[in-house]
């Protein structure tokens, strides 16, 4: 299992780089995607408070249905056959 803060390079405390949030939420829909959650929606919010220096970053993440294969199909296969394929 990994955990979401393992595989973001956004850091608290350390200064807020839009593009490194927009990677790191990549980095997020890829790791659901390779779970099977082809519907995940991940977004940000992001709050400054220019007197304090500070963003205030919220990562609103719906994962939606795991997808299931349904049924697997070859074509062109003339040489092997399917029973062998499916092992």
């Amino acid at each position: 299992e990994i955990r979401l803060l393992d595989i973001m390079m956004c850091r608290v405390g350390e200064s807020y780089v839009p593009r490194l949030l927009d990677e790191d939420l990549d980095r997020i829909q890829t790791l659901f995607w390779n779970e099977g959650y082809f519907a995940v929606k991940a977004e940000k919010e992001v709050a400054f408070d220019l007197a304090a220096r500070q963003a205030d970053v919220v990562l609103n993440i719906d994962s939606g249905d795991k997808v299931l294969m349904r049924d697997l199909r070859f074509s062109g296969n003339v040489e092997t056959r399917d029973k062998v394929l499916r092992m």
